[in-house]
């Protein structure tokens, strides 16, 4: 029997920790222990955040969670922007992170924000929106470009995009504003591992193939999933069985 491990899931843009609901209850019916808190000033917790919220809030949200576990190491995954997230939380506390794990995840950037890395004139189309419609801090959610893509067996791809459409909310453009630093912090003893999803339209498929090269040549475990972004709600099973591998 394998033992036990414990798991912080961190969700992406404008969504919450119930992104993660199937594949939390997976885990937990195999016996780990399983977090899956909703960022600050996200979603349903937009009343909790403001114009100073920011990654550095959302860094100090996670580390917080799991200094407060009695277990010496985590398994830490992020999704999409929880993978910035993430990868700040390793930079911080390198010694509790048993394995670092980014699902489809935005990589950043020593010395960059996520709006930096943006293309064309994406980035003051941001924040024309968030002054128009999100009282200047916050941004709506995205459209689904791309749809959810191939599911499971057994999983309806029309209720995850109305749940989806129901329940994600706004997010803070600080977190997106802000410049990310590992502060000279070094991850070289954290076990790295990136899953892709595959099946989207060409030029996201495109981007995510070139990172799944470049990161295997940086020595990062890749492993492929062959549907869209959300793959904890459209192959919980498949996605489940990648994270169980990346246990201490």
């Amino acid at each position: 029997m394998m033992p036990m491990a414990t798991y912080v899931l961190v969700h992406g843009r404008g969504s919450g920790g119930w992104l993660w609901d199937p594949v939390a209850s997976l885990l937990r019916e195999a016996g780990h222990v399983v977090h899956a808190p909703t960022l600050l000033g996200v979603g349903e917790r937009a009343d909790e955040g403001g114009p100073a919220t920011n990654l550095t809030t959302h860094v100090q949200q996670i580390v917080g969670l799991i200094e407060e576990q009695g277990t010496q190491v985590v398994v830490l995954v992020g999704f999409s922007y929880g993978g910035v997230v993430v990868e700040g939380v390793a930079a911080a506390i390198p010694e509790r992170i048993a394995q670092l794990v980014l699902v489809d995840a935005v990589m950043p950037v020593e010395g960059k924000s996520i709006v930096d890395s943006l293309y064309g004139a994406a980035a003051n189309q941001l924040r024309s929106v968030a002054d128009a419609r999100g009282e200047g801090w916050k941004l709506p959610p995205l459209d689904l470009v791309g749809g959810i893509g191939a599911v499971e067996p057994g999983v309806d791809a029309a209720e995850i995009e109305r749940v989806l459409e129901e329940r994600r909310g706004s997010h803070p453009i600080g977190t997106y504003e802000e410049v990310f630093t590992r502060k000279g912090s070094s991850l070289e003893r954290v076990a790295r591992h990136y899953i892709v999803c595959t099946d989207k339209p060409p030029d996201g498929r495109d981007r995510s193939f070139a990172l799944a090269r470049q990161l295997r040549e940086d020595g990062w475990r890749v492993d492929e999933l062959p549907t869209g972004h959300f793959a904890m709600r459209s192959m919980p099973n498949a996605l489940t069985s990648l994270l169980l591998l990346s246990q201490p």
